[in-house]
Order: structure tokens, then C-alpha cells, then sequence
């Protein structure tokens, strides 16, 4: 006989986990490190949609508006990597949806930083086709639907975070919600 776990050993502690996780009962902690990785690569994301035609010389007079929108993009990742932090603490780790999610906003983050049009004394220009036509029409083309799907998925991420930090339980519980129904009205 040997000391190795077999699959039943496996799929028993699984169980074991499930009942344990089921009961209320407290889990081991798991690594916080995508939560952090995921709050540092939307600042990465968020600076290169705010101010990342600066190193290119063509930041105008839109970049406060890009500065904005970027604050925004920032606190969505932000709220993402917080919330999967905090369900790291509780032992529950993140789901790979959620990271997939993270990693396609930032996808059309980049995407949409490289396009973003800027409006400086020689005309509009993006990193991508400078001044020139027609690749600054394409490029204003492709960044408004970027900019969306960017935006999109990071409220998708903070939602799915929030729900990976409960374990992936509902915030509402129809049993729950019965079982107090039931006890109110008993007689």
C-alpha cells in the first residue's frame, strides 16, 4: 500500500471542501495575487487610455477628457482586483471567466489607446495613423467601439469579482428568503 491520495481520497476531501464551504464554515486563504496584478494592469491600461499619446507627441486638448474616461476605466479594474482580493482572504479564488474578462478589456483598452484620436495644432492625429487619411477615419472608427466593448467588460469583470468573493453564491437566496417568509407567518 502506498501513501499516495487515491482518486476516492481526492473526491472525498473534495466533498469534504463543499460541506465545509456549504456550512458557513471558514476556507484557507488563496493567493491575492491576481487581484493585484489585475488592479496594477488597469492602471497600466487606464494610463496608456489617458495619457498614452504623450511619448508620441500628439497629447492636445482632449486629453483631459481621456484623463477622465481613463479615471473611470481605473476605478472599474480597481473595484475588480479589491474584490477578488477580498474573496482571496475568504479562500475563495478567482473564477477563469473573470480573469478572460479582465484580459479582453484590457485588450480593447490597448486597442482603444492606439486609436484614440487627439486633437493638436496639425489636426486630429492617433498613435497609429498620425494625420494622415484614411487611416485617421478608420482609427476614429475602430476606438468608439473599443472604448464601448473596454468599458462594457470592465463592468462585467466587477460584477463577476464581486460574485467569485461570495464563493459564486447569489446575493439572493430564494431557500433563504422562503425559510424567513415561513417563520413571520407561522402561527
Amino acid at each position: 500500500m502506498t501513501d499516495e491520495p487515491t482518486d476516492a481520497d481526492e473526491a472525498a476531501a473534495a466533498v469534504a471542501g463543499a460541506a465545509a464551504a456549504a456550512a458557513g464554515e471558514p476556507r484557507s486563504p488563496v493567493s491575492v495575487a491576481p487581484g493585484i496584478l489585475i488592479i496594477v494592469g488597469g492602471l497600466l491600461v487606464a494610463a496608456w487610455i489617458g495619457v498614452g499619446r504623450f511619448p508620441f507627441g500628439i497629447a492636445g486638448s482632449l486629453t483631459p477628457l481621456y484623463v477622465f474616461i481613463a479615471l473611470i476605466i481605473l476605478g472599474l479594474q480597481a473595484a475588480t482586483g479589491r474584490a477578488l482580493i477580498r474573496g482571496a482572504r475568504a479562500g475563495y479564488a478567482a473564477r477563469g471567466w473573470t480573469i478572460a474578462i479582465v484580459l479582453c478589456s484590457w485588450a480593447f483598452g490597448i486597442l482603444c489607446g492606439l486609436t484614440l484620436p487627439d486633437a493638436t495644432p496639425s489636426g486630429l492625429q492617433t498613435i497609429v495613423s498620425g494625420s494622415h487619411e484614411p487611416g485617421l477615419g478608420i482609427a476614429i472608427g475602430v476606438t468608439n467601439p473599443a472604448g464601448m466593448i473596454c468599458a462594457i467588460l470592465s463592468v462585467a469583470a466587477v460584477i463577476l469579482a464581486y460574485r467569485d468573493a461570495r464563493g459564486g453564491r447569489p446575493v439572493y437566496d430564494e431557500d433563504g428568503a422562503l425559510d424567513a417568509w415561513e417563520q413571520l407567518h407561522r402561527h
